[in-house]
C-alpha cells in the first residue's frame, strides 16, 4: 500500500512529499484562509522541515505564522513586504 501523499487539514491539503517529487516546495495560497489557518498549515508543514512558500500573505497573516513560530519568517522580494521563509537566514 502506497503511503498517503496529502494531509488534510479540513481546511486545506498538504502535500507531504511535493519537494521530493517536484523539487520545489509546497505553496501556501493564503488568501482566503484566515491568519491562524495559515500558521496551522505552516505548524503542520514545519513537522516534516519543510521549506515553505506562502503566496498573498499580508501582514496579519505574516504576524500569526511570525507568532507561532518566528524562525520560519522573513522578508520575500517581489514586491511583498513580508514572508516565510525555511528558516534564519
Amino acid at each position: 500500500m502506497r503511503p498517503t501523499l496529502f494531509e488534510e487539514m479540513g481546511f486545506a491539503k498538504i502535500d507531504q512529499h511535493r519537494a521530493e517529487r517536484c523539487g520545489s516546495p509546497e505553496a501556501v495560497f493564503c488568501e482566503g484562509k484566515t491568519p491562524e489557518q495559515v500558521a496551522q498549515i505552516v505548524q503542520k508543514m514545519n513537522e516534516g522541515s519543510h521549506n515553505i512558500l506562502a503566496t498573498r500573505a499580508d501582514a496579519e497573516t505574516f504576524a500569526a505564522v511570525k507568532k507561532s513560530d518566528p524562525r520560519r519568517c522573513r522578508n520575500v522580494c517581489g514586491g511583498q513586504k513580508d514572508g516565510f521563509g525555511s528558516g534564519i537566514s
